[in-house]
């Protein structure tokens, strides 16, 4: 039963000011702590867009969906459910993929592990999204920004956050609409 408390503490909404004091710090966090607080993030990202398309759920029918052994749960199941409903395309699969390896790798690992740790390094330096980012950052800061594997995973964690904030549609959530006849058996 102690741990019942614990169970909705990661669980808390993110206000805006937290984000932005949390953010601010990332540079003086340990590497673990930088790939799990990202990986978290992205991770709640995913699963609010996977929400914004389905109908509206109670706190019961969303905790039964996605909290303990429940079927979207996890980093890989709310990453598979949001290619196979367009919210990510192949590029962000992929990219997605291997941050949950990475962050997989820290969470789970009985060795110490950094940004210097030989796997982890190729497995950063393998994200396609920097390049991509290039344009986005001043002439020279890109480049150099690019070569570092924290700053490879910072990068492509932030691209790929804004880049869900902006992948919500447009219209609203999808409605139960079943005629009387199916409604008794659906």
């Amino acid at each position: 039963m102690a741990s019942h408390p614990l169970k909705g503490l990661s669980r808390r909404p993110f206000r805006g000011k937290q984000l932005i004091t949390t953010l601010g710090t990332l540079v003086e966090l340990p590497d673990q702590a930088v790939v799990l607080l990202l990986g978290a993030l992205l991770e709640r990202a995913l699963e609010r867009e996977i929400l914004m398309r389905m109908v509206r759920l109670t706190r019961t029918r969303r905790n039964e969906m996605f909290v303990g052994i429940a079927p979207l749960s996890s980093f890989s199941a709310k990453i598979k459910i949001a290619y196979g409903l367009a919210i990510i395309g192949d590029k962000g699969l992929r990219e997605l993929d291997v941050i949950k390896d990475i962050r997989n790798q820290f969470a789970h690992s009985i060795h110490i592990l950094s940004f210097k740790t030989p796997e982890i390094s190729n497995a950063c330096m393998s994200l396609k999204t920097p390049n991509q980012a290039l344009p986005e950052f001043p002439a020279g800061i890109g480049r150099n920004l690019t070569h570092n594997p924290r700053n490879r995973y910072l990068i492509t964690c932030f691209m790929l956050w804004a880049a869900l904030g902006r992948a919500s549609p447009a219209k609203k959530r999808p409605r139960r609409s079943r005629t009387t006849w199916t409604a008794r058996f659906l």
